[in-house]
């Protein structure tokens, strides 16, 4: 059993596939928030939730809140994957959004581009974003944000990148070696 858990919570994949790719990387083993049970994080010493940023709203907080009681002894990392290009623009969102993230002690926070792909969403997104596509169209000047999304929704997206995981995999290494 390894010592380290990956937590995630993955709504349309791009999560998921960070935590898969880092537990291969370093030798974890990575459950959906579904699957995991009190046994498993007694079991961890080095912890790392993951999870999508939906309008900076951190999804896997509340799974972190659920085992928060047996995460005391725990080394805690947390990411988080959004439609952000960088950490330096998401992070500051994700804690001003999140502010309870504060009291899980994380050692580190990082951020991940994910993927934007309509076709892929369920039926309310589907339609919501539509209907912001819609509006968008109508408007004679768009703001730069404005005009990323209507880009976003015309053209399909896939900005991961698995090498942006390589700060996290050093620093469990040096956690593991310790």
């Amino acid at each position: 059993m390894s010592s380290i858990l990956i937590i995630y919570r993955s709504q349309y994949g791009a999560t998921k596939s960070y935590a898969h790719y880092l537990a291969d990387c370093v030798g974890a083993v990575a459950k959906s928030y579904k699957d995991v049970k009190k046994k498993d994080i007694l079991d961890a010493k080095i912890i790392i939730f993951g999870g999508g940023v939906y309008i900076s709203r951190l999804s896997i907080l509340k799974t972190v809140k659920r085992f928060q009681k047996h995460l005391e002894s725990k080394k805690r990392y947390l990411f988080a994957v959004g439609l952000t290009d960088t950490a330096f623009e998401a992070i500051p969102r994700i804690e001003a959004a999140n502010s309870d993230i504060f009291s899980y002690h994380f050692k580190e926070v990082y951020y991940y581009p994910g993927t934007f792909d309509v076709s892929h969403m369920n039926w309310f997104h589907r339609t919501l974003l539509n209907m912001i596509h819609k509006m968008m169209a109508k408007k004679e000047h768009l703001t730069d944000e404005e005009r990323a999304l209507y880009d976003a929704i015309n053209h399909p997206q896939d900005k991961r990148d698995m090498q942006l995981l390589n700060p996290l995999i050093e620093s469990l290494e040096h956690d593991i070696y310790q």
